[in-house]
């Protein structure tokens, strides 16, 4: 998939696309070849992970990355399983931490994707457009180990 054709199906989700387009635009300045969206929907937060080739303006890959919770306030090893096995995604552990990570394989729209994610991990729909908080080329930088 073209970067462009990418930014303008986003536009359909975002409240703020101009932060995606400035992102993009930055990428390719700078030579970059990955991408780190921190957005929100509702109480939804994900982080967007885009693999890109800035010369040829094609994306690579694009996986998203779902905090669970940390300590306590993340729910059993067992449901974080089931629910990495729905969404056909992986289980990412890190300190006492989880996450699941989710690739779209461009079957679907974006939006639909991210609408059955949310469906999933809240048990509900998250409604409204999605919100760019923040973009970075380091996900420590937009994602801390203990958010």
């Amino acid at each position: 998939m073209k970067i462009d054709s990418f930014i303008e199906a986003m536009y359909e989700i975002l409240n703020n696309p101009e932060d995606l387009l400035a992102a993009f635009e930055e990428a390719k300045h700078l030579g970059m070849n990955h991408l780190y969206l921190l957005m929100r929907r509702e109480d939804f937060r994900l982080v967007m992970i885009i693999h890109m080739n800035p010369f040829s303006e094609e994306l690579v890959s694009i996986v998203f990355m779902i905090p669970l919770g940390c300590g306590e306030e993340q729910p059993s090893m067992e449901q974080v399983n089931r629910l990495a096995i729905s969404l056909r995604g992986a289980v990412m552990a890190y300190g006492e931490c989880s996450s699941i990570l989710v690739g779209y394989d461009g079957s679907s729209g974006i939006g639909e994707l991210l609408d059955t994610i949310s469906q999933a991990v809240l048990g509900r729909k998250a409604s409204g457009r999605f919100d760019i908080e923040h973009y970075s080329y380091d996900l420590l930088t937009i994602y801390p180990e203990n958010p």
